[in-house]
């Protein structure tokens, strides 16, 4: 059995700014942000892989070519990835 991803309304929100952030800044962007991001929450599924413990049980991983921090948890039990914030590295937010 394999790891579900699950995207909270919030990160989802903040996903939706970024991308029209990034369609503003130059055409196209904001499909590579979103491709990007693809990548980078898949690699997630991959259960050897763990990032960043950031509060409690949210681990942190920093996307590689843009400057946005994804928020996670790994629930083993019911093998759900959630994310719970996508962010840009500059926010401070409590996440936990």
């Amino acid at each position: 059995m394999s790891y579900q991803i699950e995207v909270s309304a919030k990160a989802q929100s903040e996903i939706s700014k970024a991308r029209i952030w990034y369609a503003e800044q130059s055409y196209g962007l904001e499909e590579k942000f979103i491709s990007d991001l693809k990548i980078e929450i898949e690699s997630l599924l991959d259960p050897r892989i763990e990032h960043k413990l950031f509060s409690g049980r949210t681990r942190r991983l920093l996307m590689s070519r843009f400057p946005y921090v994804i928020y996670y948890i790994r629930d083993t039990d019911r093998m759900i990835v959630h994310i719970s914030s996508v962010l840009h590295n500059r926010q401070l937010q409590n996440i936990g």
